[in-house]
């Protein structure tokens, strides 16, 4: 699990040009680097979701992981 979290923050901070930890929810779907369910992708939206914001916050994702 370590290194998809690893591989994630990496991965996700290509997308995030003001470096604050948060992707669009249409970046994170399409560009998930391993392969989930629509269900499965959903439910990590709606988790890490910032509300207010509407992005998804992929460094508390990698912190979790």
């Amino acid at each position: 699990m370590r290194e998809r979290g690893l591989i994630l923050k990496d991965y996700f901070s290509d997308f995030d040009p003001h470096r604050n930890g948060r992707v669009t929810k249409t970046q994170f779907r399409r560009c998930i680097p391993f392969q989930l369910s629509a269900h499965e992708t959903d439910i990590l939206v709606a988790k890490y979701e910032d509300v207010g914001v509407g992005d998804v916050n992929y460094r508390q994702l990698h912190a979790d992981l």
